[in-house]
């Protein structure tokens, strides 16, 4: 009877801590197949080498110890993630629920959220911060509450995107809030120095072009000039439905 056949060990896949999220649920579940190894190897044991290099039975084995290899692998990812690693890790997924807490329009939980952050000892960045912001704006005393209590200047800076999303959410008002529009702007340049660009100006021209104001519309176009801000796709897309403003906004810009 011929010797036991020696198998050549599967190559280890290399992983880096980005690759984790994506194969961690499907190669955890492969570690069932380290059960069935043993078996398979005392059958091959009894099969000539040449049949068992060829056999369906030693691929499937084979691959099986592959797998097993790469769930370790990911283990072992996993027990080096630093702390960082982890806190972007929640800080994301928080982020995300918050988003989507918002779309449901369920504010007060999307808050809680935020706030569970700190119970396992993160900080939210702007970019969760100004989610919470948007996930709010059905309710704009509420919106601007969260915005005063996180964007102090000292524990986070709010961007223009921040500032976009109360625009917006002023805008969307009826009849639209210009009085806290016009205060949001000039908070944005004078306490947090931040100009407004065509980010700004655009939720702006949206409103005009909604609400047919086509004297406010021309008086935005007018103030993007005087700022020497350059209009993109999205101002001409704000304005498209609106034959004046449009035609307005090409000429004032040569476009």
């Amino acid at each position: 009877m011929p010797g036991p056949t020696r198998f050549r060990r599967p190559p280890v896949l290399q992983l880096d801590a980005k690759n984790t999220p994506l194969l961690k649920d499907t190669m955890m579940n492969h570690c069932v197949f380290s059960r069935h190894i043993r078996a398979c190897r005392t059958k091959l044991n009894h099969c000539p080498p040449h049949a068992a290099q060829n056999s369906r039975l030693f691929s499937r084995m084979y691959k099986k110890g592959f797998m097993c290899r790469v769930a370790s692998e990911i283990r072992g990812i996993e027990d080096e993630m630093t702390e960082e690693d982890r806190a972007a890790e929640i800080l994301m997924g928080t982020t995300r629920r918050i988003q989507m807490l918002g779309q449901q329009g369920r504010a007060k939980e999307a808050i809680s959220a935020l706030a569970g952050l700190a119970e396992q000892g993160v900080q939210p960045d702007t970019v969760a911060a100004t989610t919470l912001v948007r996930a709010c704006t059905k309710d704009m005393a509420l919106a601007q509450s969260v915005f005063d209590e996180l964007f102090d200047g000292e524990f986070l800076i709010p961007d223009e995107v921040t500032f976009a999303v109360l625009l917006r959410g002023y805008g969307n008002r009826s009849p639209p809030d210009w009085p806290r529009i016009d205060a949001t702007l000039s908070t944005m340049r004078n306490k947090f120095g931040i100009s407004p660009t065509a980010t700004s100006f655009n939720p702006l021209l949206e409103v005009c072009s909604r609400t047919n104001d086509l004297d406010r519309g021309q008086d935005v176009i007018d103030r993007m000039a005087s700022d020497e801000v350059m209009p993109d796709e999205y101002s001409m897309e704000a304005v498209c439905k609106r034959k004046v403003l449009r035609s307005y906004l090409k000429k004032t810009f040569d476009l």
